[in-house]
């Protein structure tokens, strides 16, 4: 952590646009990481709409993910809306500018091609935090359960009718078909929308997505799934998920 605090001051200062503002800066700089998070996500938050917004998601989704997501996952992601009835690849972000609107609290890992947070000092400041940028931790996991969802969907577009510049980027189905769940079952359970999206997936859904059948079903029996995708039903994905089991119907 010791470049990490002079880094965080160093863009407060830059960020300034006047003299008077960054002599302002320089008066009241953060003296510690948490005060130097908390001001960078004011700065956030004062952004336009647009760019606030969409930093709200990408630190949230970096934060609450099950697992480090690629940055073509998170590109994706980005890309889907409530009531999208297919991928929309006109709503990818572009990916050279991906990260500015986090005012350097994302970040890239070279190696590995997925997005993270700056620091670990970062997810430490919001775990015990209830709220991420105004919106429960809660809301949160139900917003991304319902992206999830909505992906999940879409009808399958071969690889050889996507766009091939844009091909890697439909990377979404593996983590939408493995997660969905363990963020619903995390949310407020408030969504009507978010549980219908579940319960049609689950019953409709899944017998005409066998793609993500297989995934989801080699997640949750690893070392047998092939001999049990036509055994397992519904009931076993929310018993595996942990999640609901009274709201569905049997």
């Amino acid at each position: 952590t010791g470049f990490l605090l002079p880094t965080l001051q160093i863009r407060t200062i830059l960020q300034a646009t006047t003299v008077r503002d960054r002599d302002e800066a320089l008066k009241t700089l953060p003296s510690n990481l948490d005060e130097a998070f908390g001001g960078t996500m004011s700065r956030i938050e004062q952004q336009p709409n647009a760019l606030s917004e969409k930093a709200g998601k990408i630190i949230a989704w970096i934060q609450l993910a099950e697992r480090p997501l690629t940055v073509d996952e998170l590109l994706c992601s980005l890309a889907i809306k409530d009531g999208d009835t297919c991928l929309n690849l006109r709503g990818i972000p572009v990916r050279k500018t991906l990260l500015n609107c986090c005012h350097g609290l994302a970040v890239i890992d070279q190696e590995t091609s997925t997005v993270r947070l700056v620091h670990y000092s970062l997810q430490e400041h919001l775990r015990p935090q209830d709220q991420i940028f105004g919106v429960t931790k809660a809301k949160w996991h139900s917003k991304i359960a319902r992206t999830c969802l909505t992906f999940l969907e879409f009808p399958s577009v071969p690889a050889r009718e996507a766009p091939e510049q844009n091909n890697r980027t439909i990377t979404l189905p593996f983590y939408a078909s493995t997660q969905w769940g363990h963020h619903l079952r995390r949310s407020d359970n408030s969504s009507d929308t978010t549980m219908e999206l579940a319960k049609r997936y689950l019953y409709n859904g899944l017998a005409n997505n066998f793609e993500s059948l297989r995934l989801l079903y080699e997640a949750m029996y690893p070392y047998d799934y092939q001999r049990l995708l036509d055994q397992v039903s519904a009931a076993h994905i929310v018993a595996f998920f942990w999640a609901f089991l009274e709201s569905c119907p049997t």
